[in-house]
């Protein structure tokens, strides 16, 4: 119960990386395919990024 309220005031941040999805042209980093707390995967720069968009891809 605490584990998840930590995890919603944070934002559902630390995500877990899973892999790498392409190398941003604007900056040159790496953005990263990311899964949170309940199983949401995002796509983001690091593990705690602010900005980060859902990702459509499927997860075996």
């Amino acid at each position: 119960m605490l584990r998840k309220f930590l995890f919603w005031i944070a934002g559902d941040r630390p995500m877990r990386r899973i892999g790498t999805a392409f190398i941003d042209r604007v900056t040159g980093e790496p953005v990263h395919y990311f899964v949170d707390e309940y199983g949401s995967l995002w796509l983001a720069t690091h593990r705690w990024s602010l900005f980060r968009i859902p990702s459509k891809r499927v997860q075996r």
